[in-house]
């Protein structure tokens, strides 16, 4: 943050440049405006090996929340299109492997699930599964980013799934300087 940066450059004040990042008022003021309480609890059931067949299942307190109308066959709205961005951890209890999906036609955060304890190809595959549920208008599934520098396990999982629908980088190969396109984002 701004303060942080400030204290530790200009006035040289490494506690205080180790402070909150985010200022803890407007985070505050964030969470009181523009913070919903999730409109559906529950998990996602679907064929594991593959992340196919993804059903939503209601379960009050479950990891899955949702922010969108479900039809009758509990799938969202299919005449938009959806994005996905996720999170990795190694499933250790340490921080959550999160996936969050939004609605590109309103802008708005439709589902996220977190879970520390999942570890790297379920989680994968769950992703997998959540970005079909939430096939648009364009009749694929969610365009699906994540974070590449957790490994190469999640990458080779989604594709050995079939899913096709996610962002490539170009980067450079260390060998030869070759432009080659990767998996994932960089953070």
């Amino acid at each position: 943050s701004c303060r942080a940066e400030i204290a530790q450059e200009l006035d040289i004040d490494y506690e205080g440049s180790a402070s909150q990042f985010f200022d803890a008022d407007l985070l505050e003021y964030m969470l009181k405006e523009t913070v919903l309480p999730p409109w559906y609890e529950g998990e996602l059931d679907f064929h594991a090996a593959q992340g196919t067949s993804p059903e939503f299942v209601l379960r009050d307190g479950g990891p899955l929340k949702l922010w969108c109308v479900l039809d009758a066959k509990g799938c969202p709205p299919a005449d938009r299109l959806y994005v996905a961005g996720s999170d990795i951890a190694q499933g250790t209890g340490a921080s959550n492997s999160t996936i969050t999906i939004a609605d590109c036609k309103t802008t708005e955060m439709v589902a996220e699930y977190a879970n520390p304890r999942i570890i790297v190809p379920d989680f994968a595959r769950l992703c997998v599964a959540l970005c079909r549920l939430f096939a648009g208008a364009d009749g694929k599934g969610a365009y699906f980013c994540w974070e590449a520098n957790i490994g190469r396990t999640f990458g080779q999982t989604v594709i050995e799934c079939g899913y096709t629908n996610f962002f490539m980088r170009r980067t450079e190969s260390t060998l030869g300087r070759k432009t080659i396109d990767a998996a994932g984002f960089w953070k």
